[in-house]
C-alpha cells in the first residue's frame, strides 16, 4: 500500500513537471515567431478583440512610412497571429505573439530592433503619427538618419 502511494504521487509530480516544460517549450516556439525579425524590423503588435478595430487602424497606414522605419503589423486576435500586408490584408502566421494577454486586449505594442517594449498604445487612442514619432526618437533611427 505504501509503495502503491508513493508510486501515484510520484506519477502526478512527474506529470506536473512535464506538463509545465511543454508549456514553456511551447511559448517559447511561439514567441520565436517574432524574435526572427530581431534586429531586422520594429514590430507593432496589436492584441485585438476583433479584426474588424483593425480595419479602422490600418485604413490610414502610409506605407512608405512604414517600409522607411522598418516597421511590421502583426495583429493577435483569438490567440491567432496576422501579420498585416503592405495593401491592406491580414495574413495568418502560425503561433501567437507572446505579448497578448487577457489584460493587454485592445493594446498596441511597439517593440524596437532589440526586441524590446519600447511603449504601449492604447487601440482607442492609436495614431500612427504618435508611433512613427516615437520611432523617429529611437537612439538606433536617429543614428540612421543621420547617416543617410
Amino acid at each position: 500500500m505504501r509503495f502503491k502511494n508513493t508510486l501515484n504521487i510520484t506519477l502526478v509530480v512527474f506529470t506536473i513537471m512535464v506538463t509545465g516544460f511543454l508549456a514553456s517549450v511551447s511559448l517559447a516556439s511561439e514567441r520565436a515567431v517574432l524574435e526572427q525579425y530581431q534586429w531586422h524590423n520594429r514590430l507593432l503588435v496589436i492584441c485585438s478583440k476583433s479584426l474588424d478595430q483593425i480595419d479602422g487602424l490600418t485604413h490610414v497606414v502610409n506605407n512608405e512610412a512604414l517600409v522607411e522605419r522598418k516597421l511590421r503589423i502583426f495583429v493577435e486576435h483569438a490567440m491567432t497571429l496576422f501579420e498585416w500586408q503592405i495593401g491592406g490584408s491580414l495574413s495568418n502566421i502560425s503561433g501567437y505573439s507572446g505579448y497578448c494577454s487577457k489584460d493587454a486586449i485592445g493594446q498596441a505594442f511597439l517593440i524596437g530592433l532589440d526586441s524590446k517594449v519600447k511603449a504601449s498604445f492604447l487601440l482607442s487612442d492609436l495614431s500612427f503619427e504618435s508611433i512613427y514619432e516615437r520611432i523617429d526618437a529611437m537612439p538606433m533611427r536617429r543614428h540612421a538618419l543621420t547617416n543617410k
